[in-house]
């Protein structure tokens, strides 16, 4: 349980840290409430397809809204060593404020599950993304942009509500970079610090709410200017019994 309160108490000093940034330096500050439907199915011991699909609102200015799916394939190449690839489609409803935009990304990644401390698996996930926008307002112009993105997460089981660790505490820290010069899109680089209270509800489903602290910033050598926090509603759906042992481990496999 210690851990717990460790976990919890580094995210409200990194939000505490941020909120104090964000006066000093007059930044924006935006809340936003994210809902996610993840499916699972594995073709094999070691192939397993997935994906998931969500939507995304701004909170204060519910004329801002994005809607995406992501389909992906995931190859279990080891105990603690995956591959991925994928293909996410998104399109952003950004009404009055700047032209819509349509996002083709597909991505590549390597996730490692090591070490394993106290308990504890450290999970390390690395992706490249190739991101190709289309604007709306711009006869569909377009632009190209190489993201790079690295996520270090665990998950801390919740003994005391569950000896089948169906109740588990997930944290996570991630960075984005972009690759090459700056594109249309303003908000590449990112930075995100995540808390949340999941539950394996039983063999099938597994469910999960997380806040998430995000600072964003323009190009990459600007101020980190732009504060959301994130509300996020996590849904994962196994369809075959064997998938199971992955809603014990919880609402981060992605």
């Amino acid at each position: 349980m210690r851990y717990v309160l460790l976990g919890l108490l580094l995210v409200v000093s990194l939000s505490r840290q941020h909120h104090v940034l964000a006066q000093e330096q007059e930044r924006v500050t935006d809340e936003q409430l994210w809902g996610d439907l993840y499916g699972h199915y594995y073709i094999s011991d070691k192939l397993e397809f997935y994906g998931d699909v969500g939507l995304r609102l701004l909170l204060e200015d519910p004329s801002w809204t994005q809607l995406y799916i992501r389909p992906s394939v995931r190859y279990h190449y080891r105990p603690i060593l995956e591959f991925h690839g994928g293909l996410g489609l998104a399109l952003t409803n950004n009404a009055d404020v700047q032209s819509d935009k349509l996002e083709i990304r597909p991505f590549q990644g390597v996730k490692v599950g090591w070490p394993t401390l106290g308990g504890l698996r450290l999970v390390h996930y690395v992706r490249l993304e190739e991101r190709l926008f289309f604007f709306t307002d711009e006869a569909w112009a377009h632009d190209f942009q190489l993201r790079f993105r690295y996520r270090l997460s665990t998950k801390i089981p919740l003994r005391r509500l569950s000896q089948e660790r169906k109740w588990f505490i997930a944290l996570s820290g991630e960075g984005f970079g972009e690759v090459g010069p700056d594109v249309e899109e303003r908000f590449s680089n990112r930075t995100r610090f995540s808390v949340g209270l999941g539950h394996a509800v039983n063999e099938t489903w597994a469910v999960g709410f997380h806040v998430v602290l995000q600072q964003s910033r323009t190009g990459k050598d600007a101020v980190f200017e732009t504060t959301d926090y994130l509300f996020q509603l996590k849904m994962r759906r196994f369809v075959a019994r064997r998938d199971y042992r992955n809603a014990r481990r919880g609402l981060e496999e992605q």
